[in-house]
């Protein structure tokens, strides 16, 4: 059985490293223009990766019979649009603010004035992505250090960056405590003063895209609705609720010392084959082509098993169970297809609903105890077509009896089938 264990977990690593050189490979040619710097207009067809950090450079074919495709940066070309997303970006060359935001890698200073004095900006390419464009616009840009930058735009001029630092600041007790400078707010209040409405708001504006969104959007209808050339569509998490059926097979096995039972080691039930039906939320994250989820289920199933312990003292060993379990686990699914095949692995927890049986003899000193929760290992991988779905899925936990002289373990397979209700 520890044979069997090994190979399907060995069979999971190797599928999850050669699907993650596929994904890696695949090509998403969707229609789009690139605007030359030239500010010629030319349509064909870009690789659109659902970029979750802005991209460094694009992939562009003017019909998708073309070998070659050409590949874009921002010096090259002076914006880029991806029809199905509805996607703009610009490009742009500037300074742009490199202080880090994660707590770990801040910079730490003794006194404030040690900060301002400093300039950490550098002058980089990028494709900022637009997300509001009209008599104001604003753009964001997330570097490979994963911070979001946001830029305002106004009158026609070069994109100003909104400034938003955070730096540590040594403490007379030997502790440091983080300080935020929110430049953005001053530099809003200047760029959009003839606004009321807008400047209103400002005091209150946090650096996020939904609170500057606002902001940028009240300036731009505080003159007329006209102003407003683009608006970026908002991508939310999804949740998918699906209903579940499918069937189980169970190898039980109970372990027992080596100088316990005449020395028998480990027992074997016999194969149990059962029925299970449950309920699925599948969150999926936007972004990176909708590939990422967290998906979870409640699923519940029951067994009953027989094993005959064939020894001296011997006795037939039953045991029956019932329970209810819960799952939580990382999805991967090639999104992009038609015939979507997926990767899934995580945790399960179970709930005993009910549970009966003798796994020792009545002249043991040990009396039956059965486990009220397990926790549990699983992987596994499918496809997905419209609605349906279907999956295999390996899973493993400790048995349902963990006595002073014996333990169980519990091996599952499942075979699952999927509707997905909306």
């Amino acid at each position: 059985m520890k044979t069997n264990v090994l190979f399907f977990r060995i069979l999971l690593c190797l599928t999850i490293f050669f699907w993650q050189k596929i994904a890696f490979a695949q090509k998403n040619y969707v229609n789009g223009y690139i605007v030359t710097t030239q500010n010629d207009t030319i349509r064909g067809f870009i690789n659109d990766k659902n970029w979750e950090k802005s991209p460094k450079e694009i992939l562009f074919k003017k019909t998708l019979q073309d070998n070659e495709p050409v590949e874009y940066t921002p010096v090259s070309i002076h914006s880029f649009y991806l029809q199905p997303s509805n996607e703009y970006y610009i490009s742009y060359i500037g300074k742009i603010d490199a202080t880090p935001i994660k707590a770990d890698k801040m910079i730490e200073v003794t006194e404030i004035s040690q900060f301002l004095q400093k300039d950490f900006t550098i002058v980089d390419t990028a494709f900022l992505t637009v997300i509001i464009r009209g008599a104001a616009s604003l753009y964001s840009y997330k570097d490979k250090q994963e911070k979001i930058h946001y830029f305002l735009q106004k009158d026609q001029k070069l994109p100003e960056e909104l400034g938003y630092q955070k730096f540590l600041l040594d403490q007379d007790n030997g502790s440091k405590q983080i300080q935020v400078l929110q430049k953005y707010k001053g530099q809003l209040n200047v760029a959009l003063k003839d606004c009321e409405k807008a400047t209103k708001a400002i005091k209150l504006a946090e650096y996020t895209k939904n609170s500057l969104t606002k902001i940028v959007n009240q300036y731009n209808t505080c003159f007329s609705t006209s102003n407003t050339q683009f608006v970026q569509k908002t991508e939310k998490t999804k949740t998918e609720i699906g209903i579940i059926a499918g069937g189980v097979q169970t190898l039980y096995i109970q372990s027992y010392p080596s100088y316990y039972k005449n020395g028998t080691t480990y027992l074997h039930y016999n194969k149990s084959y059962d029925p299970t039906v449950g309920i699925s939320f599948n969150f999926v994250l936007p972004r990176n082509h909708k590939s990422w989820s967290a998906y979870t289920e409640i699923l519940w199933r029951s067994y009953s098993i027989t094993a005959d312990y064939s020894t001296s003292n011997a006795f037939d060993r039953h045991l029956k169970v019932g329970y209810l379990k819960g799952s939580a686990m990382v999805r991967y699914t090639m999104a992009t297809r038609t015939i979507k095949p997926f990767l899934n692995a995580g945790i399960s927890y179970s709930f005993i609903t009910n549970a009966e049986g003798n796994i020792i003899s009545n002249n043991d000193k040990d009396a039956d105890s059965f486990e009220k929760s397990i926790l549990g290992l699983q992987g596994g991988g499918g496809v997905q077509w419209k609605r349906w779905g279907c999956e295999l899925r390996y899973e493993h936990t400790k048995g349902v009896f963990q006595g002073l002289y014996t333990s169980g373990s519990e091996n599952s397979i499942y075979l699952i089938l999927r509707y997905t209700l909306n």
